[in-house]
């Protein structure tokens, strides 16, 4: 892959996991690890080199991206 291509994936994946973290059921609940991975793999979500997600590689992919686990991505918008 090219740095594009790595760019464009890793922008895939976290909107990915945006999507599937905002259609929670209850505003104030964040999805566990396990939920947020079942719905990747339902999708058919690889990292860049073609391997399943797993909870630490999703945790270490959200923290170079810049949010703390997933509250990081529920609270993305959140503002005190």
């Amino acid at each position: 892959m090219t740095r594009d291509e790595f760019r464009q994936h890793r922008q895939a994946t976290l909107k990915a996991v945006i999507e599937i973290v905002e259609m929670r059921e209850r505003p104030w609940h964040t999805p566990t690890y396990v939920t947020v991975l079942k719905h990747m793999h339902s999708r058919g979500l690889r990292t860049a080199w073609g391997n399943e997600w797993t909870m630490p590689r999703l945790c270490m992919f959200l923290n170079r991206m810049g949010y703390v686990g997933l509250h990081g991505v529920a609270r993305r918008n959140y503002e005190l």
